[in-house]
């Protein structure tokens, strides 16, 4: 959720989606960028900073899921899911 205090501290065990996508053969490798408590229409955060736009980095990604959208958008990734909301 991008929030500083949160720092070095992951999670003690996957998330239900992650555990199916292994399950399933996936492999999960990154975690994209999302605004500060998902409470804005930039995808930027103290912790990360401001997602850019592949194609323009003067331009932002947007939206709550950017950080994705910018992954997928520079073919970083072929496929996303979505997991900010």
């Amino acid at each position: 959720m991008g929030l500083t205090h949160k720092i070095n501290t992951p999670a003690t065990q996957d998330a239900t989606l992650i555990r199916l996508i292994k399950q399933a053969g996936g492999i999960p490798f990154v975690k994209t960028n999302v605004p500060q408590t998902m409470l804005s229409f930039e995808s930027g955060n103290p912790l990360f900073g401001r997602s850019s736009n592949p194609y323009n980095p003067e331009r932002i990604t947007g939206g709550s899921s950017g950080g994705e959208g910018g992954l997928l958008g520079s073919d970083g990734s072929v496929v996303g899911i979505g997991s900010d909301m």
